[in-house]
């Protein structure tokens, strides 16, 4: 077996020497490698709250891998059916992008092209120019992203129906996408589930190591309809009701918080405390319209 040092390794890969099979070995030898180099900082880390946390993350590990594994079931005639109504939807857009196009620069546009949109509105529309910073080359340049879409939208009158119209093109685009995620042989579709990717605590979910699934996050409840509970179950939608707010509440003891979380309507009560001199009627329709 061929031995690679790995301070060797940068201008190995440089000069693509080494073979498909040869970069998985040297990809898992530094998998067994780092452990054994972070574990003088992971000692530092190890505290009764750390281990805590641990634990209970560890213990998230087994749903979701059973969730991971069992997946879930598609109808697919329904989602054909939204995609259809996507697409048709999306030709419609289309056209209206185009209707616009022809008339500054006699051609089409396509709005997913992020250079084509931005040579439209910024030098054949004469929309000031947007930039992005790229902290990795540490240069501006030019963006026709969402941020910079919307800033056209609500700043350029002449250009605001085309920018709308874009931003919904777009929009549509990424659901699509989504639709036409890759389902497993057995009509089900199966994400990867990862518990500790998010610094909050908040799971992830992307592709699975198969690729097929989709990120879960980006399902929403206007696709929720494809999904299917197994036979003799049911699928519901949790969700608590102000759950950070109350926790804020009760582990600092504040009564006064905790009487407003516990009110008919906490955002109204906390809008009261803080801009007490507003014309509050103490009628809860009424002040939370205002």
């Amino acid at each position: 077996m061929r031995i690679v040092k790995s301070t060797d390794l940068p201008q190995l890969l440089l000069d693509r020497s080494l073979s498909k099979e040869g970069l998985l070995w040297c990809y898992n030898g530094m998998d067994c490698m780092i452990p054994l180099d972070i574990e003088a900082h992971l000692d530092t880390l190890d505290t009764p709250e750390s281990r805590s946390i641990y634990r209970f993350a560890l213990a998230q590990q087994g749903p979701a891998l059973s969730m991971e594994l069992r997946g879930i079931k598609i109808d697919p005639w329904e989602s054909n059916r939204l995609k259809r109504s996507l697409e048709k939807r999306m030709d419609r857009l289309r056209h209206i992008i185009n209707v616009y196009a022809r008339v500054v620069w006699y051609k089409d546009l396509n709005p997913l092209s992020p250079k084509q949109v931005c040579e439209f509105f910024y030098e054949r529309m004469s929309v000031p120019p947007i930039y992005s910073y790229n902290p990795t080359t540490k240069k501006k340049s030019q963006t026709a992203n969402e941020d910079a879409l919307k800033k056209i939208r609500d700043t350029q009158y002449y250009a605001e129906p085309v920018a709308r119209a874009i931003l919904r093109f777009r929009e549509l685009q990424g659901k699509l996408k989504v639709l036409k995620s890759k389902v497993d042989l057995d009509g089900r579709m199966r994400m990867s589930y990862n518990v500790g990717a998010a610094v909050t605590g908040r799971w992830s979910s992307s592709k699975n190591v198969w690729g097929s699934g989709t990120n879960g996050q980006n399902i929403t409840e206007d696709m929720r309809s494809i999904f299917i509970a197994d036979e003799g179950m049911r699928l519901a939608h949790l969700d608590l009701e102000q759950a950070e707010s109350r926790g804020v509440a009760y582990l600092s003891q504040d009564l006064d918080y905790i009487v407003a979380c516990e009110s008919s309507d906490l955002h109204t009560t906390v809008c009261k405390m803080l801009w007490p001199k507003l014309p509050w009627t103490g009628i809860l329709a009424d002040d939370k319209a205002m």
